[in-house]
């Protein structure tokens, strides 16, 4: 690879990086202005669509979720990349902290999956043993997926550091 073309790939990698991280701060703010216009609409229906409603915000909080998580790895793949092609590495980079901002962002959005899913059952009027069981299921396959994703994150940064050091 020629000094032009590596000059060429590392600015589309910068490039991209800058775009992931703007993102990542541009996502919460979005998602909170549409989240909250969706929860005025919803409760202004009846009972069965109002259920249905909230199902769907939560399904929403959960694929604004994963976008999250994705943009965090393109953009740390990105930087990678960059480390990688650098001969002197410019900057130490990366955060010894693995509770970021994208850390408590996905932790917003697994909340409020929670609270809207949670609304949603307890709306549909199902009999009250059932309704928590379902709750609970929910709430543990969920919880269990950010705790996963947690420690893969914080492994990513160990990892990340180690290479830098």
């Amino acid at each position: 690879m020629t000094e032009s073309d590596k000059s060429t790939k590392y600015k589309q990698l910068n490039e991209r990086a800058r775009w992931y991280s703007s993102q990542l701060w541009y996502i919460p703010f979005a998602y909170v202005g549409l989240i909250g216009i969706g929860i005025e609409k919803t409760l202004a229906l009846i009972s069965p669509f109002r259920s249905i409603a909230f199902i769907f915000l939560g399904i929403f909080s959960l694929s604004v979720y994963v976008h999250v998580t994705a943009l965090k790895y393109y953009e740390r793949r990105a930087v990678g990349s960059m480390r990688q092609m650098e001969n002197n590495p410019i900057s130490s980079g990366g955060s010894p902290w693995y509770m970021n901002f994208v850390w408590y962002t996905q932790l917003m959005l697994l909340v409020a999956t929670y609270t809207l899913i949670g609304y949603a059952i307890l709306d549909i009027g199902l009999v009250s043993y059932l309704k928590w069981i379902v709750f609970g299921v929910i709430m543990t396959v969920l919880t269990i997926v950010f705790v996963m994703n947690i420690r893969e994150d914080r492994k990513r940064n160990k990892e990340l550091l180690k290479v830098i050091r």
